[in-house]
Protein backbone atom coordinates (compact mmCIF):
# COMPACT_ATOMS: atom_id res chain seq x y z
CA UNK A 1 0.00 0.00 0.00
CA UNK A 2 1.68 3.66 -1.09
CA UNK A 3 1.62 6.09 1.72
CA UNK A 4 1.18 9.89 0.21
CA UNK A 5 2.15 12.13 2.72
CA UNK A 6 0.34 14.91 2.63
CA UNK A 7 3.12 18.33 2.20
CA UNK A 8 1.53 21.64 3.92
CA UNK A 9 3.42 24.08 2.11
CA UNK A 10 5.46 27.30 3.54
CA UNK A 11 4.83 30.97 2.95
CA UNK A 12 7.88 30.76 0.69
CA UNK A 13 6.07 28.23 -1.33
CA UNK A 14 3.39 30.04 -1.37
CA UNK A 15 5.21 33.59 -2.73
CA UNK A 16 6.96 31.27 -5.32
CA UNK A 17 3.51 30.33 -6.80
CA UNK A 18 1.87 33.61 -6.55
CA UNK A 19 5.00 35.69 -8.25
CA UNK A 20 4.95 32.74 -11.24
CA UNK A 21 1.05 33.49 -12.15
CA UNK A 22 2.07 37.65 -12.04
CA UNK A 23 4.80 36.99 -14.06
CA UNK A 24 2.76 34.64 -16.66
CA UNK A 25 0.26 37.56 -16.25
CA UNK A 26 2.77 40.24 -17.25
CA UNK A 27 4.19 37.89 -20.12
CA UNK A 28 0.93 37.52 -21.28
CA UNK A 29 0.04 41.36 -21.18
CA UNK A 30 3.24 42.16 -23.04
CA UNK A 31 2.33 39.21 -25.67
CA UNK A 32 -0.60 41.17 -26.58
CA UNK A 33 0.26 44.79 -26.22
CA UNK A 34 3.65 45.64 -27.77
CA UNK A 35 2.63 43.20 -31.40
CA UNK A 36 -0.74 45.70 -31.22
CA UNK A 37 0.84 48.73 -30.78
CA UNK A 38 3.78 50.79 -32.72
CA UNK A 39 6.70 50.97 -30.43
CA UNK A 40 7.53 54.35 -30.09
CA UNK A 41 9.76 56.60 -27.02
CA UNK A 42 6.04 56.49 -25.14
CA UNK A 43 6.26 52.58 -24.95
CA UNK A 44 9.32 53.04 -23.07
CA UNK A 45 8.28 56.13 -21.07
CA UNK A 46 5.59 54.06 -20.35
CA UNK A 47 7.18 50.95 -18.84
CA UNK A 48 9.72 53.29 -17.39
CA UNK A 49 6.49 54.83 -15.49
CA UNK A 50 5.47 51.18 -14.15
CA UNK A 51 8.72 50.47 -13.34
CA UNK A 52 9.00 53.37 -10.74
CA UNK A 53 5.97 52.89 -9.44
CA UNK A 54 6.72 49.48 -8.65
CA UNK A 55 9.64 50.50 -6.71
CA UNK A 56 7.64 53.37 -5.13
CA UNK A 57 5.88 50.93 -3.11
CA UNK A 58 9.08 49.26 -1.59
CA UNK A 59 8.27 46.27 -1.38
CA UNK A 60 10.11 43.42 -3.85
CA UNK A 61 12.14 46.14 -5.36
CA UNK A 62 14.40 43.23 -6.62
CA UNK A 63 11.11 41.97 -8.58
CA UNK A 64 10.43 45.25 -10.13
CA UNK A 65 14.07 45.29 -11.40
CA UNK A 66 13.84 41.69 -12.90
CA UNK A 67 10.28 42.55 -14.63
CA UNK A 68 11.17 45.43 -15.84
CA UNK A 69 14.26 43.75 -17.42
CA UNK A 70 12.04 41.06 -18.88
CA UNK A 71 9.97 43.70 -20.21
CA UNK A 72 12.81 45.40 -22.07
CA UNK A 73 13.73 42.79 -23.54
CA UNK A 74 10.68 41.53 -24.12
CA UNK A 75 10.08 45.03 -26.22
CA UNK A 76 13.45 44.77 -27.96
CA UNK A 77 12.06 41.26 -29.57
CA UNK A 78 9.22 43.02 -30.84
CA UNK A 79 11.15 46.12 -31.76
CA UNK A 80 13.49 43.98 -33.86
CA UNK A 81 10.84 41.85 -35.94
CA UNK A 82 9.08 44.69 -36.43
CA UNK A 83 11.81 46.87 -37.93
CA UNK A 84 13.11 43.65 -39.35
CA UNK A 85 9.59 43.70 -41.19
CA UNK A 86 10.21 46.79 -42.91
CA UNK A 87 13.61 46.58 -44.60
CA UNK A 88 14.51 44.76 -48.20
CA UNK A 89 16.26 41.30 -47.88
CA UNK A 90 19.81 43.46 -48.10
CA UNK A 91 18.80 46.10 -45.00
CA UNK A 92 17.43 42.95 -42.85
CA UNK A 93 20.73 41.29 -43.37
CA UNK A 94 22.70 43.77 -42.47
CA UNK A 95 20.31 44.37 -39.51
CA UNK A 96 20.70 40.56 -38.17
CA UNK A 97 24.76 41.08 -38.71
CA UNK A 98 24.71 44.69 -36.35
CA UNK A 99 22.03 42.81 -33.85
CA UNK A 100 24.27 39.67 -33.55
CA UNK A 101 27.16 42.05 -32.93
CA UNK A 102 25.22 43.85 -30.55
CA UNK A 103 23.97 40.48 -28.90
CA UNK A 104 27.62 39.48 -28.10
CA UNK A 105 28.52 43.05 -26.46
CA UNK A 106 25.33 42.58 -24.69
CA UNK A 107 26.28 39.44 -23.08
CA UNK A 108 30.26 40.75 -22.27
CA UNK A 109 28.50 43.26 -20.21
CA UNK A 110 26.29 40.99 -18.85
CA UNK A 111 29.12 38.54 -17.92
CA UNK A 112 31.22 41.49 -16.21
CA UNK A 113 28.57 43.05 -14.20
CA UNK A 114 28.12 39.63 -12.37
CA UNK A 115 31.77 38.63 -12.24
CA UNK A 116 31.63 42.26 -10.47
CA UNK A 117 29.22 41.22 -7.80
CA UNK A 118 30.00 37.60 -7.32
CA UNK A 119 33.98 39.55 -6.82
CA UNK A 120 32.32 42.06 -4.18
CA UNK A 121 30.10 39.37 -2.46
CA UNK A 122 32.51 36.17 -2.62
CA UNK A 123 31.64 33.61 -5.63
CA UNK A 124 30.18 30.54 -3.44
CA UNK A 125 28.02 33.11 -1.73
CA UNK A 126 24.24 33.67 -3.21
CA UNK A 127 23.77 37.47 -4.80
CA UNK A 128 22.27 40.31 -2.25
CA UNK A 129 18.80 40.94 -3.10
CA UNK A 130 20.24 44.84 -3.17
CA UNK A 131 22.96 43.67 -6.10
CA UNK A 132 20.74 41.49 -8.12
CA UNK A 133 18.49 44.34 -8.35
CA UNK A 134 21.63 46.64 -9.45
CA UNK A 135 22.19 43.99 -11.81
CA UNK A 136 18.38 43.70 -12.84
CA UNK A 137 18.49 47.61 -13.37
CA UNK A 138 21.69 47.79 -15.25
CA UNK A 139 20.86 45.23 -18.09
CA UNK A 140 17.43 46.83 -18.26
CA UNK A 141 18.80 50.11 -18.74
CA UNK A 142 21.55 48.64 -21.65
CA UNK A 143 18.92 46.73 -23.77
CA UNK A 144 16.57 50.40 -23.16
CA UNK A 145 19.52 51.76 -25.43
CA UNK A 146 19.51 49.40 -28.06
CA UNK A 147 15.51 49.72 -28.04
CA UNK A 148 15.93 53.45 -28.33
CA UNK A 149 18.14 52.67 -31.32
CA UNK A 150 16.21 50.71 -33.43
CA UNK A 151 12.93 52.64 -32.57
CA UNK A 152 14.72 55.90 -34.15
CA UNK A 153 15.96 53.63 -36.98
CA UNK A 154 12.25 52.77 -37.46
CA UNK A 155 10.65 55.89 -37.16
CA UNK A 156 13.15 57.27 -39.83
CA UNK A 157 12.05 54.80 -42.03
CA UNK A 158 8.11 55.23 -41.35
CA UNK A 159 8.99 59.11 -42.66
CA UNK A 160 10.80 58.10 -45.51
CA UNK A 161 7.83 56.24 -46.71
Amino acid sequence: MLIIQKRIPNSRFYIQIIRRKAYVLFYLQVLFYFPAQAQNKNDLQHLENLYQSCLDKGEDMNGCARTYYLQMDSMLNVTYKKLRSTLNAEEQKQLKTEQLQWLQKRDKYFAENKKKINYSTGSNSPIPSDELMLMYDQHALFVQQRIYYMVNKLQKKENAQ
